[in-house]
C-alpha cells in the first residue's frame, strides 16, 4: 500500500497500516526540524517499510551494501534517491543489538536516516565524508541513546573513528558525543560550515577536545550503546 502526505511517500504492507500511521505522523512532525537545522528546503522523500528481512537485505545488497543473515542493520538511507528503507518494528526487534529496543528507538532510527539525507544536501564534496562525522551528527540530531549509563568519555582514538569506524566498539555513540560537543561550542553557522566539509576536521583533536568538554561539564547519565543502523 502507499500513502502520500505532503512531501512524504510511505510504502508498506496492508497489515502494517497502524504502524504506517505512526510513522507518517512522526515524520511530518520531526523531519522539518532536521531540515531547519541544515537550513534546506523540504524535498520529496520515500519511506519503504519492510516486513521481511530477507527482502530488505536483498534490496540493500542491490544497492551495494553487504548485509548478512545475522546483520544488525535495520534501516538504510539511499542518498542518491532520497529513499529510506526500514524494517517493521516487529522485525526490527528481532535483529541483533535491537532486541530491547522501544518504539521510540524505532522512530529515532528513521530520523537518523533522514539526517543522512539532509546532510547530503549541503555537502560540498560527497566523495569525502568521514563515517564518524556522518554517523555522529545523525546519532546526535536523532537523539539516539546509545552508551551505557554513566559513560562520558570517548575511549578510543580519533584515528580509530576516522580510519576504522565500523570496527570500533561504541563508534556511533562516541561520534554522537563529538557532534554534541561541536554543536554546543560552535555557532550554528560554524557548525554548518564544518558539516559542509567534514573531511577537514582533525579527528584526534576533536576526540581530545570532546573529552575535555565532557569532563569540564561533568556530563551525567549519557547512554550511548553501539547499535548499527
Amino acid at each position: 500500500m502507499q500513502t502520500i502526505s505532503k512531501n512524504i511517500t510511505l510504502n508498506f504492507n496492508q497489515k502494517d497500516v497502524e504502524l504506517a500511521k505512526e510513522v507518517i505522523t512522526f515524520a511530518r512532525k520531526k523531519f522539518p526540524e532536521i531540515e531547519n537545522y541544515f537550513e534546506i528546503k523540504t524535498f520529496p522523500v520515500a519511506i519503504n517499510i519492510w516486513d521481511d528481512f530477507d527482502k530488505f537485505a536483498k534490496k540493500m545488497c542491490e544497492g551495494g551494501a553487504k548485509i548478512g543473515k545475522h546483520s544488525s542493520v535495520v534501516a538504510n538511507a539511499s542518498k542518491d534517491e532520497d529513499v529510506i528503507d526500514v524494517l517493521t518494528f516487529e522485525i526490527y526487534k528481532t535483529r541483533p543489538k535491537h532486541e530491547k529496543s522501544t518504539f521510540e528507538d524505532f522512530k529515532k532510527t528513521i530520523l537518523h536516516e533522514y539526517v543522512h539525507l539532509c546532510h547530503q544536501k549541503i555537502l560540498l564534496d560527497k566523495t569525502k565524508m568521514p563515517a564518524f562525522m556522518m554517523e555522529g551528527i545523525a546519532t546526535y540530531l536523532s537523539k539516539q541513546n546509545l552508551l551505557a549509563k554513566g559513560v562520558a568519555k570517548i575511549d578510543c582514538s580519533g584515528a580509530d573513528l576516522m580510519q576504522n569506524f565500523y570496527n570500533t566498539p561504541n563508534a556511533y555513540g562516541y561520534s554522537g558525543l563529538v557532534a554534541e560537543y561541536l554543536d554546543k561550542t560552535k555557532t550554528h553557522k560554524q557548525m554548518l560550515e564544518i558539516l559542509k566539509e567534514p573531511h577537514k576536521v582533525d579527528a584526534n583533536v576533536l576526540v581530545q577536545e570532546t573529552n575535555l568538554f565532557l569532563q569540564k561539564n561533568r556530563v551525567k547519565n549519557l547512554k550511548i550503546c553501539d547499535k548499527s543502523v
